[in-house]
């Protein structure tokens, strides 16, 4: 093997270590952007199990994302999607503007509990008022997000093996960010939005609260 043939295989293997070791930097920097921001937000703690982007082609995906319930409420999730996959324009991730072409999020559960008056979902929603923007952040955009067969659970606290859910449906949004110029922080917060409105109403609408009433007459009575 000459010279120049081992010199380009070294070249290659660095370069190689060299993208995989960035490719984990970069999982990391944004799987804690979006844990801290996201928190922040939502003044609940948000947490996700992992976060991968691979550096061939910039498919993605988080796996395990929560957030938990605000104060007031238990110490349950309120909010949970076990899968989420996207589209990441790979180069944009370097540049100041962040660019995710596509995401999926598939069967999201949002666990409904009422406390009094209030409702964890939508106490959620109200955290997000309007999100504050630091100049030194990167700007998130998402061209489109489509979510799919998204349910709202309640348990009751007598059995909480009993629950009973409603289907929320599918929501698709389109631009995320494009015309704002959002941060992250506002980013997640036009996606979070809808998302916990859609899962209240949809459980109203579904006569969520009825439905428990009659499961803990039914409990209490036999």
């Amino acid at each position: 093997m000459n010279k120049a043939l081992k010199l380009s295989m070294l070249i290659a293997a660095v370069l190689v270590s060299l993208l995989f070791m960035t490719t984990l930097s970069i999982d990391g920097i944004v799987k804690s952007a979006i844990e801290q921001q996201g928190s922040k937000l939502l003044k609940a703690q948000v947490e996700m199990d992992d976060l991968d982007i691979s550096i061939f082609g910039g498919r993605g995906e988080i796996k395990g994302f929560v957030i938990h319930n605000p104060k007031g409420f238990s110490d349950e999730e309120a909010v949970r999607f076990d899968q989420i996959y996207m589209e990441v324009n790979l180069w944009s991730l370097f540049a100041d503007r962040v660019v995710v072409e596509e995401m999926l999020i598939q069967k999201p559960e949002f666990f409904f509990e009422q406390q009094g008056t209030g409702i964890n979902l939508r106490k959620l929603n109200q955290n997000i008022g309007s999100p504050s923007r630091e100049e030194s952040q990167k700007e998130v955009i998402i061209e489109y997000l489509r979510v799919e067969e998204g349910i709202v659970k309640l348990s009751t606290e007598i059995e909480k093996e009993r629950t009973t859910e409603i289907a929320m449906g599918s929501l698709e949004l389109e631009g995320i960010g494009k015309e704002d110029s959002n941060t992250l922080q506002q980013t997640v917060g036009q996606v979070m939005s809808p998302l916990l409105e859609k899962a209240v109403i949809e459980a109203l609408k579904g006569g969520i609260l009825k439905q428990l009433e009659n499961k803990v007459r039914d409990l209490v009575s036999g």
